[in-house]
Protein backbone atom coordinates (compact mmCIF):
# COMPACT_ATOMS: atom_id res chain seq x y z
CA UNK A 1 0.00 0.00 0.00
CA UNK A 2 1.13 3.52 -0.68
CA UNK A 3 -0.25 7.02 -0.57
CA UNK A 4 0.75 10.12 -2.51
CA UNK A 5 1.52 12.97 -0.11
CA UNK A 6 3.23 16.28 -0.81
CA UNK A 7 4.31 15.09 -4.23
CA UNK A 8 5.99 11.89 -3.01
CA UNK A 9 4.88 8.31 -2.58
CA UNK A 10 4.89 7.04 1.00
CA UNK A 11 4.68 3.32 1.61
CA UNK A 12 2.24 2.21 4.31
CA UNK A 13 3.33 -0.58 6.63
CA UNK A 14 0.84 -3.15 7.90
CA UNK A 15 0.10 -3.70 11.60
CA UNK A 16 3.30 -5.73 12.00
CA UNK A 17 5.42 -2.99 10.41
CA UNK A 18 5.99 -4.87 7.15
CA UNK A 19 5.41 -3.45 3.68
CA UNK A 20 4.09 -6.72 2.28
CA UNK A 21 1.25 -8.81 3.65
CA UNK A 22 0.73 -12.53 3.03
CA UNK A 23 -2.70 -13.39 1.65
CA UNK A 24 -3.39 -15.67 4.58
CA UNK A 25 -6.38 -15.94 6.93
CA UNK A 26 -6.58 -18.11 10.06
CA UNK A 27 -9.30 -18.88 12.56
CA UNK A 28 -7.92 -19.47 16.06
CA UNK A 29 -9.48 -19.32 19.52
CA UNK A 30 -12.59 -17.55 18.29
CA UNK A 31 -10.76 -14.81 16.43
CA UNK A 32 -9.80 -14.20 12.82
CA UNK A 33 -6.11 -13.58 12.14
CA UNK A 34 -4.95 -11.89 8.94
CA UNK A 35 -1.68 -11.65 7.02
CA UNK A 36 1.49 -12.20 9.02
CA UNK A 37 -0.35 -13.05 12.24
CA UNK A 38 -2.17 -15.84 10.40
CA UNK A 39 0.96 -17.11 8.64
CA UNK A 40 2.91 -17.17 11.94
CA UNK A 41 0.61 -19.75 13.48
CA UNK A 42 0.10 -21.90 10.37
CA UNK A 43 2.28 -24.79 11.61
CA UNK A 44 0.23 -25.07 14.83
CA UNK A 45 -3.14 -24.72 13.09
CA UNK A 46 -2.89 -25.93 9.46
CA UNK A 47 -6.56 -26.97 9.09
CA UNK A 48 -7.78 -23.46 9.94
CA UNK A 49 -5.06 -21.43 8.20
CA UNK A 50 -5.90 -20.57 4.61
CA UNK A 51 -2.95 -19.45 2.50
CA UNK A 52 -2.38 -18.96 -1.23
CA UNK A 53 -5.60 -16.97 -1.54
CA UNK A 54 -4.30 -15.14 -4.64
CA UNK A 55 -3.51 -18.50 -6.25
CA UNK A 56 -7.12 -19.66 -5.70
CA UNK A 57 -8.66 -16.37 -6.73
CA UNK A 58 -10.84 -16.64 -9.83
CA UNK A 59 -9.98 -20.29 -10.46
CA UNK A 60 -12.28 -23.30 -10.52
CA UNK A 61 -11.71 -26.10 -8.03
CA UNK A 62 -10.66 -28.51 -10.79
CA UNK A 63 -8.10 -26.08 -12.25
CA UNK A 64 -4.75 -27.96 -12.53
CA UNK A 65 -2.95 -25.19 -10.61
CA UNK A 66 -5.37 -25.55 -7.68
CA UNK A 67 -5.18 -29.34 -7.74
CA UNK A 68 -1.36 -29.24 -7.70
CA UNK A 69 -1.35 -26.81 -4.75
CA UNK A 70 -3.85 -28.78 -2.66
CA UNK A 71 -1.17 -31.27 -1.61
CA UNK A 72 0.66 -28.58 0.40
CA UNK A 73 -2.46 -27.11 2.02
CA UNK A 74 -3.57 -28.36 5.43
CA UNK A 75 -7.04 -26.83 5.06
CA UNK A 76 -10.00 -28.49 3.37
CA UNK A 77 -11.15 -27.32 -0.04
CA UNK A 78 -14.05 -28.25 -2.30
CA UNK A 79 -15.95 -26.91 -5.29
CA UNK A 80 -18.51 -24.21 -4.48
CA UNK A 81 -22.02 -25.40 -5.30
CA UNK A 82 -23.11 -22.44 -7.40
CA UNK A 83 -20.10 -21.81 -9.63
CA UNK A 84 -17.38 -24.44 -9.06
CA UNK A 85 -14.95 -21.93 -7.55
CA UNK A 86 -12.62 -23.02 -4.77
CA UNK A 87 -14.46 -23.18 -1.47
CA UNK A 88 -12.64 -23.44 1.86
CA UNK A 89 -13.98 -25.03 5.07
CA UNK A 90 -14.06 -22.58 8.01
CA UNK A 91 -15.22 -23.01 11.62
CA UNK A 92 -18.90 -23.58 12.31
CA UNK A 93 -19.39 -25.95 9.39
CA UNK A 94 -19.36 -23.04 6.93
CA UNK A 95 -17.41 -22.50 3.72
CA UNK A 96 -16.00 -19.34 2.18
CA UNK A 97 -14.63 -18.65 -1.27
CA UNK A 98 -11.15 -17.23 -1.81
CA UNK A 99 -12.77 -13.90 -2.72
CA UNK A 100 -14.50 -13.70 0.67
CA UNK A 101 -11.33 -14.63 2.56
CA UNK A 102 -9.21 -12.18 0.58
CA UNK A 103 -11.76 -9.43 1.30
CA UNK A 104 -10.97 -9.96 5.00
CA UNK A 105 -7.27 -9.32 4.29
CA UNK A 106 -8.16 -6.22 2.24
CA UNK A 107 -10.30 -4.95 5.11
CA UNK A 108 -7.33 -5.33 7.45
CA UNK A 109 -5.09 -3.44 5.04
CA UNK A 110 -7.72 -0.74 4.75
CA UNK A 111 -7.61 -0.35 8.54
CA UNK A 112 -3.83 0.18 8.42
CA UNK A 113 -4.26 2.75 5.64
CA UNK A 114 -6.98 4.55 7.62
CA UNK A 115 -4.64 4.81 10.62
CA UNK A 116 -1.72 6.01 8.50
CA UNK A 117 -3.79 8.65 6.70
CA UNK A 118 -5.76 9.73 9.77
CA UNK A 119 -9.02 9.45 7.83
CA UNK A 120 -11.07 6.68 6.21
CA UNK A 121 -9.64 5.44 2.91
CA UNK A 122 -12.45 4.26 0.67
CA UNK A 123 -11.18 4.78 -2.88
CA UNK A 124 -8.06 3.15 -4.27
CA UNK A 125 -6.03 2.58 -7.39
CA UNK A 126 -5.36 -1.15 -7.46
CA UNK A 127 -2.19 -2.61 -8.94
CA UNK A 128 -2.76 -6.08 -10.35
CA UNK A 129 -0.18 -8.63 -11.53
CA UNK A 130 0.45 -8.08 -15.23
CA UNK A 131 -0.28 -11.72 -16.14
CA UNK A 132 -3.63 -11.92 -14.32
CA UNK A 133 -6.39 -13.49 -16.41
CA UNK A 134 -9.57 -11.37 -16.73
CA UNK A 135 -11.64 -13.72 -14.52
CA UNK A 136 -8.99 -13.53 -11.80
CA UNK A 137 -8.75 -9.73 -12.11
CA UNK A 138 -12.54 -9.51 -11.71
CA UNK A 139 -12.32 -11.68 -8.58
CA UNK A 140 -9.59 -9.40 -7.19
CA UNK A 141 -11.81 -6.36 -7.76
CA UNK A 142 -14.67 -8.16 -6.03
CA UNK A 143 -12.41 -8.90 -3.03
CA UNK A 144 -11.39 -5.23 -2.84
CA UNK A 145 -15.06 -4.19 -2.86
CA UNK A 146 -15.81 -6.81 -0.19
CA UNK A 147 -13.04 -5.26 1.91
CA UNK A 148 -14.78 -1.90 1.77
CA UNK A 149 -12.81 -0.30 -1.05
CA UNK A 150 -14.06 1.47 -4.15
CA UNK A 151 -11.60 0.75 -6.94
CA UNK A 152 -11.26 3.91 -9.02
CA UNK A 153 -8.78 2.32 -11.40
CA UNK A 154 -7.08 -1.06 -11.78
CA UNK A 155 -3.67 -1.02 -13.43
CA UNK A 156 -1.15 -3.76 -14.22
CA UNK A 157 1.66 -3.54 -11.62
CA UNK A 158 4.40 -2.44 -14.07
CA UNK A 159 2.23 0.46 -15.24
CA UNK A 160 1.27 1.38 -11.65
CA UNK A 161 4.95 1.51 -10.65
CA UNK A 162 5.77 3.74 -13.61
Amino acid sequence: MAVMRHGTVQLIANEQGSRSTPTTVAFADGETLLGEAAAAQAARNPKLTMSDLLLMLGRDFDDPVVQAARSRWGFLTSAAEKDGAVSVAVPGGKTHTAVRLLSLVVGGLRGAADSFCGAPVREVVLATPAHLAPSRADALLEAARGGGMRVKLALPSPLAVA
